[in-house]
């Protein structure tokens, strides 16, 4: 932020005390403290729910005070011309901003002013209007002692004032604003205006939110307004229907009355005997005699009377007891237009209107209908006759059914459909896993709802101690979890769940739905159950409305009523299975109709005749239809003899002189006569009939037709023909089968004739079909290649679909591998077009942006990135760049479908991405772009614009990085579950059903990768092998066809409840691999006609068996591929030229370009033989031709001068044959040839190809050399020696000596005492008196002449490096193999720091944390000294370092390494070394009885750990030892930490404690693998150490004896103190001596102490310590059997 440079104004200067105190701050904070104040006071203010402006003045105030130390503040918001002042004392309520006030003034000028002395400053007090300070009470004016006025300006306006008074400093002593003072408040306004726009803009979004809700409530004002007349107009037309089927006028009847003319009382008055009476009343009291506007209309004027105001009738003074406002008055006349009653309708707050009239008399016609005495009157006992209380009850009931809410399910309407758009807008609004919405039949008394119009509706009944029926039943929203105790509530134990009813107004009982709502990982908000709610009031009205418009449904019986012995499950899987509802195949069934034949007319001779095109038999008479319901029964009893019969009957049902049924013969070259059996050739009228398959009707002169043929269609008839009619009989599929043909009717063939006519071609061809096998399995036959071809076309899109599957996982790892190094802009963009392809199957892509204030378009067209100017659809694209959205296009010109998306943000480059040619999952259609497309690609329009700041500034780095991230993102999460859903919708088309899912076998479940595009079942669903059906079919192996899955006691239905979609049939079929396990299942739901058959097995299975194959061939190139990607990914992190050349010696792969090392470019060498682009560096050719010869072979040369030479251009292409020698340079490279397979585990073969650049390295050698030489020449001034030399020339001297005196003594010991400090190779270089003052010129001089830099050493943990790069340590270190030796006998050993140093150095410690090698010797001699205090037998330094080497074994000769991070290691060896150091020699026990010093330092838990520990760190302390200086404070901790658990671990006491816990760690792995608990990095250290202090026992049996000899004299020495000081002797310690005492200790000790510790650790470090316990095996048989041996001996 850029503050003003503000002015301060002192008219009269304090006094210097003064000054002095105003220079401070008020409280001593740095600019972070300061800032942190700030944003947090402005944080807790922000989070605020109803923020306003008051509340953000009093915090502005606040923080004010406590930065500055101002008393009074003012704060003054802009308005127009004006600064109003929010404080209510002071004299004036507005300011204008000019010079007439101070804030005015600072607001005009736009600058920031204070003022020290205001009283006696005249700048001041030439103001006109002044506001003052107040006490904090705020009712007493203060003088003014300082003034500060801060305006806060945007846009060049002043938009607030802060006006601050009296700063006091920390003394409470007055003082002055200083600058920082000025720039603090000036910070503060900033962010107050910043929270100011926030609060004006959400007071506006508040204003808008505002005026959106009422534009919705009076939409559903409007709506409601709409539905009311609707509701009304349906009730007065069932109130009518009623009417006139019951003929009879009850009160419930009377009551609908009311309620449609929406009345609040009804009357209805009989005539009887020239006077009226009251009959029926409604919503009135104590009426027994008829009103006097009654009478009136019926008896005088006999129309309708409309009153709108009673109190001013002059006819209801008697009835002013009514308090009723509005009156109609309808006169009812019978059919000799006689009153015979009269029926008034009431309103309390109303008139009625002409609209009421009209309804009234649309009622009156209905109830002119029923006689008086049809009347129920509820006045008088006295019952109408023809009219019983049954009756009475049905009428009710009827009416009540009027406003029950349900809905008619076989209404033509979808509404799976309409349930699943509520759905899809549920889920955009609140989200959740699972959706459901209930669907209320009030009549039935249950809940339903259908997922699909191919899958049965789902039922759920209305128990009120379900959470369904809780809900409808109590008409509020319930949130889960819950404390409400209902039958169904563990289903929702471990999710989250909303359920809502849907409230109605119509109906009455006004829930008529309920939407269910479940998650798994977050609860629903308060926010989100008020959207649901909000939502169900619009699922209402649509509800409403489908409600109003349906077709009244019948009432539903329940056939399944609720059962109290039975449970809500059980009540849910009876409801819903198949036995208790409509299966799908039976409501087909049920709606088929029969086909009536049509009419044909009498002008068309020839007609079409199939299926579709047949005549009604409506027009035949009912005794020729009695014939054909004869001759039908006649079949039916005696089918075999069908055709005999239809040919006998013909001339019966159809008189005619002659008729014949003529069937085709198996050569179908001939008509058979079914009656005589003659053959006759098809020819004439007949063969017309036959070839067109056409009827044939002439209805005179037949035998003038020119077609006619007198030897065949005459029938035998020797007269002439005047009419004739033929009618084909056809198969299925039109293949003719014969003839039905009628010659010479009595009159002529009319309608009903060729109706009949076509009706009975029918019964030969099924008798045909009957009969011939062939025939009769044409529909079987028909289906199994239909299907057998979409298994075709199904399998070859399957395979389409898997290899473009494979080709986007290529691209996308391709596109990884480029992204290495890759800087060009072009490069990258084409990349990210082809991700965009892969994500959205788009087939092409393109991006439009500006490049030299023009636009081009980028097109990524067949794997090629072209750049134009021509732009195509350049209108659209400038189209959304103008309008900022996106545009989604149907079809253009070669494009099925195309989206663009636009990107235009500030300061950003403008972007338009385009993509076209989407297709679906299983890549077999177009389909639109969705909305997760669209959000995709503008996340990549937004990196490209800004990765195009390239051409505007030099921050292209990081714009790139942003662009390189997102590709990188969506390259390694791009999923290819597209394969999955081809397969799911293939097998869901070839077994024609609803739904089907395909599991994938995971461990030990079944799981969902891919979502059907229902998106029902979340991806990652799972169920565990052996349970449901689908896991028992994963366990088994075996085929589950189930026709009802809720007679089936392995179903879930909890899936069902959840998604409101019903399973009814269902088809589990495994998929196996070709060693017989389960890959894969696939599971069919809901066949669409009927049940699974065995057809459908048998495809299915043909289907998974080219499943199985797909699967593994992507399983297996997915691996390949991975494999592939991880080679390339290590390659291409190697800094070294890496070259791959195929088996074909054809470059295959470079890591970088390789140019500058051959002078080769890369796309040339690609194009060429290996021979060719080296064949100037003969050596390098003829290494690579051996390796092809034999590829067991490996070549590595060092230190090989590579010859890199231009190659010559022609004015086409390079000449490989032709090089610049003039332009040629050499370079030094490190080379390594070997096959591909030596380094990789990869199938395919080839060469690989490393170089390592060391021209740096020569060239540096070849400094040194002449920097060596040059040294040489000159006469060294610098004298050095070793201590070796010393050493020597000192014997020497001694040698020479006659005598030995004190001063060959003194030299001895020195030599003595240099031998025994090491580092005798080490030279200690001395310069002369003169070169003093220049020797640290003269080594930066000698490291400014070798080129070399000064490093310096950072305190982090630096990356481990090659044991091979390491630098080598002037020291000897200890031979790898003698070092991992676990025999070694510590007691042999001289030089403990060279094994110290190589077990360091062994896993590069001692480079890694940069530890000296002075310092390192220094700490472990004083760690030697500490151990040496007490003269220990057992526990000395010997034994220290044993445990430090057994520590070193089992991490670095077993994979216990890996547990550990380096500074993990560091540590533990460290604890291992000083594990006993200053050990008393003594254990915890001897040392809490005799209440040591130690014991009482660490209170008995411990004790000698605890000491070990802290002498630890109490040697690191010292300077000389500080090993560990390296480290920063984290690290510092972290091994504090380790070192301090590792020693602790080593008490004894926790021996057994420890072996239980980790072997029950070590079971548990399986399920938490080590590293998931914050605990297991230090018990694994703890225990690890403790087995160490424990591993003398499993060296070889004489290496243990010794250390089994030295624990012995040891614990006799604690036996002999404890009995000489009279402490608890310690029995175990006691006779030691003795061997039976000692092999029996040594037996137990080493079976029942040592044994269990190392068996736990072999289940660890399994089988890398077998050698550990073969020792240890051997030790315990060796003592065994010499414990036998002496028992014998001793006996």
């Amino acid at each position: 932020m850029q503050l003003r440079k503000s002015a301060i104004i002192s008219d009269d200067p304090a006094p210097s005390s003064l000054r002095h105190q105003s220079s401070k701050m008020l409280v001593p904070q740095g600019v972070g403290e300061i800032l942190l104040s700030m944003s947090k006071s402005f944080s807790e203010l922000l989070s605020i729910e109803n923020l306003s402006i008051d509340m953000l003045k009093t915090t502005v105030i606040q923080i004010c005070k406590s930065l500055t130390g101002a008393s009074w503040i003012e704060v003054l918001f802009r308005e127009c011309d004006y600064l109003t002042v929010s404080g209510k004392s002071q004299p004036v309520s507005e300011l204008k901003i000019n010079e007439t006030s101070f804030p005015g003034y600072c607001a005009l000028h736009k600058t920031p002013q204070a003022i020290n002395n205001p009283n006696s400053s005249s700048f001041y007090s030439s103001f006109e209007h002044k506001l003052y300070p107040y006490s904090n009470l705020g009712n007493q004016q203060m003088q003014a002692n300082s003034v500060a006025c801060v305006p806060i300006v945007k846009n060049e306006n002043t938009k607030i004032v802060l006006l601050l008074f009296n700063k006091l400093d920390e003394n409470k002593s007055m003082s002055y604003f200083s600058e920082n003072d000025m720039n603090i408040i000036q910070a503060i306004g900033e962010m107050m205006l910043g929270v100011l726009e926030i609060i004006n803009h959400c007071k506006d979004l508040q204003t808008k939110n505002f005026d959106l809700k009422r534009l919705d409530e009076e939409t559903i004002h409007v709506t409601n307004c709409t539905s009311n007349m609707l509701v009304r107009r349906k009730l007065l037309e069932k109130c009518i229907q009623i009417i006139d089927e019951e003929g009879a006028l009850t009160n419930s009847i009377v009551k609908l009355i009311g309620e449609i003319m929406e009345g609040d009382g009804v009357i209805v008055h009989v005539l009887k005997s020239n006077a009226l009476s009251p009959a029926l009343v409604w919503g009135l009291n104590d009426i027994t005699t008829s009103t006097k506007t009654a009478e009136y209309t019926g008896m005088v004027v006999k129309e309708i009377l409309n009153v709108n105001d009673l109190a001013t009738e002059p006819l209801w003074d008697k009835e002013k007891k009514i308090k009723m406002r509005g009156l109609i008055s309808c006169p009812v006349f019978n059919e000799n237009n006689e009153v015979i009653s009269v029926i008034e309708f009431f309103r309390k707050n109303k008139p009625f209107s002409s609209i009421d009239e009209k309804f009234v008399k649309q009622l009156i016609k209905a109830v002119e209908k029923v006689h008086p005495d049809r009347y129920i009157t509820n006045i008088t006992e006295k019952k109408p006759p023809n009219l019983s209380k049954p009756h009475e009850r049905a009428i009710d009931a009827r009416i009540r059914e009027i406003r029950l809410f349900s809905f008619n399910q076989d209404d033509l309407y979808n509404y799976a459909s309409v349930l699943e758009e509520i759905r899809t807008s549920l889920r955009q609004l609140v989200s959740s896993e699972w959706s459901s919405v209930y669907i209320a039949d009030q009549k039935g008394e249950f809940l339903w709802t259908r997922q699909s119009e191919e899958c049965d509706t789902l039922t759920q009944l209305m128990s009120k101690d379900t959470l369904l029926g809780y809900v409808y039943h109590h008409q509020k929203t319930v949130v889960f979890p819950n404390e409400i105790q209902l039958s169904d509530s563990s289903r929702f134990n471990d999710q989250f769940a909303v359920c809502a009813p849907i409230i109605s107004e119509f109906s009455d009982y006004p829930v008529i739905g309920i939407v269910l709502l479940t998650r798994i990982h977050n609860a629903f908000s308060l926010h989100e159950i008020e959207t649901l709610q909000s939502f169900c009031t619009k699922i209402a009205s649509n509800f409403e409305n489908i409600y109003l418009y349906s077709v009244e449904s019948q009432t539903v019986v329940c056939e399944w009523p609720e059962s109290v012995d039975m449970t809500p499950e059980e009540n849910f899987r009876r409801a819903n299975s198949r036995a208790n509802s409509k299966s799908r195949q039976q409501q087909h069934h049920g709606r088929q109709e029969f086909h009536a034949l049509s009419p044909a007319s009498p002008s068309i001779q020839t007609m079409p005749h199939s299926m579709n095109d047949l005549c009604s038999l409506s027009m035949v008479p009912q005794n020729r239809t009695f014939e054909l319901k004869q001759i039908l029964s006649d079949i039916k009893h005696n089918p075999e003899a069908s055709l005999t019969i239809l040919a006998r009957r013909l001339r019966q049902i159809i008189p005619c002189q002659n008729a014949r049924l003529l069937l085709m013969d198996q050569t179908e070259q001939h008509l058979v006569d079914v009656i005589s059996g003659s053959l006759m050739k098809p020819s004439g009228l007949l063969n017309q009939c036959l070839q067109r398959r056409q009827v044939i009707a002439i209805r005179s002169g037949a035998s003038l037709n020119p077609n006619f043929d007198k030897h065949v269609d005459s029938l035998g008839i020797d007269q002439p023909i005047e009419n004739f009619l033929a009618i084909p009989i056809q198969s299925i599929l039109d293949h003719p089968l014969g003839i039905l043909a009628f010659a010479n009717a009595s009159i002529s063939f009319g309608e009903d004739d060729l109706a009949i006519a076509q009706f009975l071609s029918l019964i030969p061809r099924e008798f045909a079909m009957v009969k011939d096998e062939s025939l009769k399995d044409y529909h079987s036959v028909l289906r199994m290649g239909r299907r057998h071809k979409m298994l075709q076309q199904w399998c070859k899109q399957v395979f389409f679909v898997a290899n473009s599957a494979q080709n986007k996982m290529a691209i996308a790892k391709d596109i990884l591998h480029t992204l290495f190094e890759e800087e060009k802009l072009d490069v990258l963009i084409k990349s990210g077009l082809e991700i965009i392809c892969a994500l959205t199957n788009a087939e092409e892509a393109s991006v439009v942006y500006k490049e030299s204030n023009e636009f081009v378009e980028g097109l990524l067209e067949r794997g090629r990135y072209n750049k134009s100017t021509l732009i195509e659809e350049e209108h659209l694209v400038m189209k959304a760049l103008d309008v900022g959205r996106s545009l989604s296009i149907d079809s253009q010109i070669s494009k099925e479908n195309m989206i663009i998306v636009p990107y235009v943000q500030e300061r950003c480059d403008v972007v338009a991405l385009k993509a076209w040619n989407k297709r679906d999952d299983s890549l077999s259609y177009y389909c639109n772009f969705n909305k997760e497309d669209e959000i995709i690609i503008y996340s990549f329009a937004g990196a490209i614009s800004e990765a195009l700041q390239i051409f505007h500034n030099d921050s292209s780095t990081e714009c790139l990085n942003k662009l390189k991230q997102l590709i990188r993102q969506h390259a390694s999460n791009l999923n290819t579950y597209s394969l999955l859903s081809t397969i799911r919708s293939a097998s869901q088309r070839l077994l024609d059903c609803d739904r089907a899912t395909m599991f994938i076998r995971e461990g030990k479940c079944m799981v969902i990768k891919a979502q059907g595009l229902e998106q029902e079942i979340p991806v990652g669903f799972s169920i565990p092998i052996g349970k449901g059906i689908i896991g028992n079919v994963a366990q088994t192996g075996q085929t589950e066809n189930i026709k009802d899955v809720y007679a089936d006691p392995r179903f879930n239905p909890e899936v069902d409840r959840s998604t409101g979609y019903k399973t009814s049939t269902m088809l589990c079929m495994p998929v196996l691999d070709p060693q017989g396990d389960v890959i894969a299942a696939l599971q069919m739901i809901n066949k669409r006609k009927g049940y699974f058959d065995s057809s459908d097995e048998e495809t299915l299975e043909i289907f998974c068996e080219i499943i199985s194959t797909v699967l593994q061939n992507w399983n297996l190139f997915q691996h390949q591929i991975e494999e592939r990607s991880r080679f390339l990914n290590i390659l291409n992190s190697i800094g070294n030229y890496i070259l791959v050349l195929n088996t074909e010696g054809m470059l295959e792969y470079c890591n970088k370009s390789f140019e500058s090392l051959f002078g080769v470019p890369e796309k040339i060498a690609r194009k060429s033989h290996y021979s060719s682009w080296l064949r100037q560096n003969r050596q390098l050719v003829y290494d690579i031709t051996s390796i092809y010869q034999k590829t067991s072979k490996r070549i590595h040369r060092a230190s090989q001068k590579i010859l890199s030479i231009p190659i010559k251009r022609t004015r086409t292409l390079p000449n490989l044959r032709s090089f610049s020698l003039l332009d040629s340079k050499d370079m030094v490279v490190n080379y390594t040839i070997a096959a591909l397979q030596d380094f990789f585990n990869l199938d395919s073969s080839g060469i690989v190809l490393i170089f390592e650049d060391a021209t740096a390295i020569e060239e540096l050698n070849m400094k040194f050399l002449k920097m060596q030489n040059e040294l040489l020449a000159l006469k060294n001034p610098v004298y050095s020696e070793t201590s070796l030399q010393r050493c020597i020339q000192k014997l020497g001297l001694i040698a020479s000596a006659s005598s030995m005196d004190s001063d060959n003594s003194q030299q001895i010991y020195e030599i003595v005492k240099t031998l025994k400090e090491g580092n005798l190779n080490r030279a200690e270089v001395t310069f002369p008196a003169d070169l003093q003052t220049l020797s640290a010129e003269i080594k930066q001089g000698l490291k400014a002449y070798a080129g070399l830099e000064e490093v310096t050493e950072t305190p982090r943990l630096p990356t481990p490096t090659s044991r091979s790069q390491r630098a080598k340590s002037d020291f000897l270190t200890v031979n790898i193999e003698e070092l991992r030796d676990i025999d070694i006998n510590m007691f042999e050993v001289e030089n403990h720091f060279q094994y110290v140093f190589s077990m360091l150095e062994d896993f590069d410690l001692i480079n890694q944390f940069n530890i000296p090698q002075d310092k390192l010797e220094n700490f472990v001699g004083d760690v030697k000294e500490h151990y040496e205090i007490y003269m220990n037998p057992f526990h000395n330094f010997n034994h220290g370092m044993n445990v430090m080497h057994a520590s070193y074994l089992l991490l670095a000769s077993t994979a216990g390494a890996s547990f550990f991070g380096p500074l993990e290691i560091f540590s533990f060896f460290i604890a291992a070394l000083c594990h006993d150091v200053e050990h008393t020699g003594k254990t915890n026990a001897f040392e809490m009885n005799r209440e040591s010093h130690l014991a009482i330092i660490y209170n008995d838990k411990s004790v000698l750990e605890n000491h070990h520990a802290a002498m630890t760190f109490k040697l690191l302390q010292s300077d000389r030892n500080n090993i560990i200086q390296s480290l920063t404070p984290d690290f510092r901790k972290t091994f504090r930490k380790l070192v301090i658990v590792s020693i602790l671990g080593t008490d004894m006491v926790k021996h057994f404690p420890m072996i239980s816990n980790m072997n029950a760690r070590f079971k548990d792995m399986h399920e938490n693998p080590l590293g998931t608990r914050d605990s297991d990095i230090d018990d694994v250290a703890a225990f690890l150490l403790h087995c160490a202090d424990l591993a003398h026992p499993c060296k070889r049996t004489d290496v243990y004896q010794m250390w089994s000899q030295k624990v012995c004299e040891e614990f006799t020495r604690q036996y002999e103190e404890e009995v000489r000081i009279g402490l608890p002797p310690t029995e175990i310690m006691k006779d030691l001596h003795k061997p039976e005492v000692y092999y029996s200790n040594e037996l137990g000790f080493l079976k029942f102490v040592i044994k269990p510790l190392w068996e736990c650790a072999n289940l660890w470090l399994h089988p890398h310590i077998d050698k550990m316990l073969e020792n240890l095996n051997g030790n315990i048989d060796f003592y065994q059997k010499r414990k036998e041996e002496y028992e014998k001996h001793d006996k």
